[in-house]
């Protein structure tokens, strides 16, 4: 709180508030590696901040429908070690998008191949083509969950479709080498500014 006077002796009030720099955690609901424990492989993880980006580690099966939801937080500390450090909402105006590499792209010589396998295949209207091509806005929402407290909690969501398997995406470190990727930005004036990026491996044949 800053305080000030004007010509006239009259007291003015500034209030200045740090909003904290917007964080991504992600949930799939279908995630094969979720809750399982990654300490012990030198070098893996489910999730890690690198900050001020993250990043994050999920297994799915192949032709799976997904609900992708992305926990909003506001980082307040640099560095942190728990989820301590961040406020669990973020101003309403937040604008994110979303690049996914985990379902068809027309583009790709395999992807087409499989496409063009499919009966009726509509790219324009398929859920295999969401958010591929061209990235997209999830719904952005606050929610509160009961217990004790009500607590105010910022997320957006995005239903996607986990297409074919790939084992071999160019990168030759762990988890590059085996997992297609979903990238989460913020819009930022006329830029963005990556703020996650998710390791996705699609199992199944």
């Amino acid at each position: 709180m800053l305080n000030f006077f004007d010509s006239g002796l009259t007291i003015h009030h500034l209030k200045q508030q740090y909003n904290g720099i917007l964080n991504v955690k992600p949930e799939l609901d279908k995630d094969l590696a979720a809750g399982l424990d990654s300490c012990g492989f030198d070098g893996k993880f489910l999730y890690r901040v690198i900050y001020p980006e993250s990043e994050s580690y999920h297994v799915v099966e192949t032709k799976d429908t997904l609900l992708l939801t992305l926990h909003l937080r506001a980082l307040i500390l640099p560095y942190p070690e728990d989820d301590e450090s961040y406020c669990g909402t973020v101003d309403s105006s937040t604008v994110i998008t979303l690049r996914s590499g985990i379902g068809l792209d027309a583009n790709d010589p395999t992807d087409k191949d499989y496409m063009d396998s499919m009966s009726s295949f509509d790219p324009e209207g398929s859920i295999y083509t969401k958010c591929v091509s061209q990235p997209c806005r999830p719904n952005f929402e606050s929610v509160s969950f009961s217990g004790e407290e009500q607590v105010a909690k910022s997320t957006a969501s995005v239903q996607l479709k986990a297409a074919i398997p790939r084992f071999n995406n160019g990168g030759t470190d762990w988890p590059q080498t085996h997992a297609k990727q979903v990238v989460i930005k913020q819009l930022v004036g006329t830029g963005e500014m990556l703020l996650h990026t998710m390791f996705v491996v699609i199992k199944g044949e």
